[in-house]
C-alpha cells in the first residue's frame, strides 16, 4: 500500500521502487524518493546520497554508520545524527 500510495501522490514509482521476492512486496530507495520531492518543489541543487552503490550504508562501513549492519554483526550498535540546512 506504500507504493500505492506514491504512485499516487504522483512519484514516479518504477524509478523509486523495486520488487522484493514476496509477491506484492516493494523495497522502497528512499533517496530516489527524496529527490523527486526536492525537484517538485523546484529544489534543482542536489547533492549527495543518489541510491547507487557508493552511498550504501550496508556496503560502505569505513564511511557510513549502519544501525543494522552493526547490530546484526556486533550485537549492538552506536548512534548518529544527520543534518540539513539551506544557504
Amino acid at each position: 500500500e506504500v507504493r500505492v500510495a506514491f504512485a499516487r501522490a504522483g512519484f514516479d514509482v518504477g524509478q523509486a521502487f523495486g520488487p522484493l521476492a514476496t509477491p506484492g512486496k516493494w523495497m522502497a530507495n528512499l533517496p530516489a524518493l527524496a529527490r523527486q520531492q526536492l525537484l517538485s518543489l523546484g529544489i534543482t541543487s542536489i547533492h549527495g546520497n543518489d541510491g547507487t552503490p557508493p552511498w550504501c550504508t550496508v556496503a560502505q562501513s569505513s564511511r557510513f554508520f549502519s544501525h543494522r549492519r552493526d547490530a546484526a554483526r556486533l550485537g549492538s550498535s552506536g548512534r548518529m545524527a544527520a543534518c540539513i540546512w539551506l544557504g
